[in-house]
């Protein structure tokens, strides 16, 4: 190829091409306002929320270009404390189907552009009856959209004006692919907002999950930066509380004295949870429990009464409440 042959390039297509990708994704935009978009969206989110407070996975399924979608959503969902795999469907065929688990109430999303590509419909012949099945397709109207075991589906909508073969003359997977991806990151987010309500523990979660490069750097800024303000309020009771009058403060334990450093994370609750997973999950994402803003103990602290208790079958959650109220310290 000639020097002149490179400076021939249109380089005006790059603009045309990124025009038609905005209108595509604004028209999918619009499309989920209509009832059936709606409806379809509420129910497989249900269906994936159902999984996931089962302890179940979500087990994302393509071929070619929507495989290596499916990988970058997984990833996605773990990173965001989703459970997630990815299941290749030549692969499921000899002997990969294990992954898919009926007793852990797994959840299977396939992703096909035309709704009837052929290896997923082979895979789903295979597939489990009582695992649920959700659809992410470009086409309604498709032989794996209106196949029984398929609870709901994502529609991410392509009219004929932006499809591939209409607008450069050839099918290559690119406005179809950012239509799905587009859909699912959107999906993924909504979902993590509804299965982990408490935004401090996603952060937390997140970051526990992404240390390394740039976004484990930020995370570990950001964090320490939330810590100063969320710390406020505490340090400003215990300074007050140890001026006013010296006689009669009580002096909190050592474990309590880190409270004014950087570094800890604070949860602020008006009483301690009743709730035992809620209250383990808060624990384990955290350093310190603070009740009603006048009372504190360390989360460690809560960790070693379960362990010193774990042993006793007998023992009632309200018996571990009350020893963990034993331990509060006023702040």
């Amino acid at each position: 190829m000639s020097k002149a042959s490179y400076d021939d390039i249109d380089v005006g297509i790059v603009g045309t091409i990124l025009s038609n990708q905005a209108q595509a994704i604004g028209n999918l935009n619009s499309q989920y306002r209509t009832s059936w978009c709606l409806n379809e969206l509420k129910n497989c989110l249900a269906i994936m929320m159902k999984s996931l407070d089962k302890r179940g996975k979500l087990v994302i399924s393509g071929v070619g270009k929507s495989h290596k979608i499916a990988t970058k959503i997984s990833a996605t969902m773990n990173s965001l404390s989703l459970h997630s795999a990815v299941l290749h469907p030549t692969e499921a065929l000899h002997g990969d189907l294990g992954l898919l688990r009926e007793e852990n109430n797994d959840t299977l999303i396939l992703i096909s552009v035309s709704g009837k590509t052929s290896e997923l419909i082979s895979l789903l012949s295979y597939v489990p009856n009582d695992i649920a099945v959700i659809l992410l397709t470009c086409t309604r109207d498709s032989i794996l959209a209106r196949d029984h075991r398929v609870k709901g589906v994502l529609y991410a909508e392509l009219p004929y004006q932006f499809s591939e073969s209409y607008l450069y003359g050839l099918s290559a997977p690119t406005i179809s692919t950012t239509l799905c991806l587009t859909l699912m990151d959107s999906v993924s987010i909504a979902l993590a907002e509804a299965y982990i309500k408490d935004k401090q523990l996603r952060q937390r979660l997140f970051g526990e999950r992404h240390p390394g490069g740039v976004i484990g750097e930020e995370y570990s800024r950001g964090s320490t930066a939330s810590l100063n303000t969320q710390f406020s309020t505490s340090i400003g009771l215990y300074s007050s509380s140890s001026n006013t009058d010296s006689n009669t403060v009580e002096t909190p334990d050592e474990s309590i004295e880190p409270y004014g450093l950087e570094g800890k994370l604070v949860y602020h609750t008006s009483k301690i949870p009743q709730n035992q997973l809620k209250l383990l999950q808060v624990i384990t994402a955290n350093d310190v429990l603070v009740i009603a803003g006048s009372f504190a103990i360390e989360c460690q602290k809560i960790r070693d009464i379960f362990k010193a208790n774990s042993a006793n079958t007998e023992l009632e959650f309200t018996d571990l409440l009350n020893q963990i109220e034993g331990h509060l310290v006023p702040i």
